[in-house]
């Protein structure tokens, strides 16, 4: 009779490794969507802190300011221009700088203006 030492087979060895490495891979997955959403969530409400800056300075004084009041300061990784404008209307962009794809816009209009996916037209 032949005594089997203890330990793991080649074969169970590889089907762990297999399962590791599948539950790394969704778990790496899982981690890039949520920072891409994060990344947007900052752009998103960085444009959202500039137009409440823009607003402030509409109201205490007669129209828009043609640029960014220097009241706003966009987030670290978060690029914020003012594309175009007059002192009525209003139109900024804002990306992450580390990731340019992840770029929103938003508009002066007559109510609450919310960030929109792309770039200024």
């Amino acid at each position: 009779m032949k005594h089997r030492t203890p330990g793991f087979t080649i074969v169970e060895l590889m089907v762990a490794i297999v399962t590791i490495g599948i539950l790394a891979g969704i778990v790496l997955l899982n981690v890039n969507g949520w920072k891409q959403r994060t990344q947007a969530n900052q752009v998103q409400s960085d444009l959202k802190e500039a137009v409440s800056a823009m607003e402030d300075y509409r109201n205490t004084n007669d129209g828009y300011l043609v640029g960014l009041p220097t009241s706003f300061k966009a987030s670290s990784g978060v690029t914020v221009i003012y594309t175009s404008g007059t002192a009525t209307s209003y139109c900024i962009n804002g990306t992450i700088t580390a990731t340019p794809t992840i770029a929103y816009y938003i508009k002066s209009s007559g109510q609450a203006p919310i960030p929109q996916a792309g770039t200024c037209v």
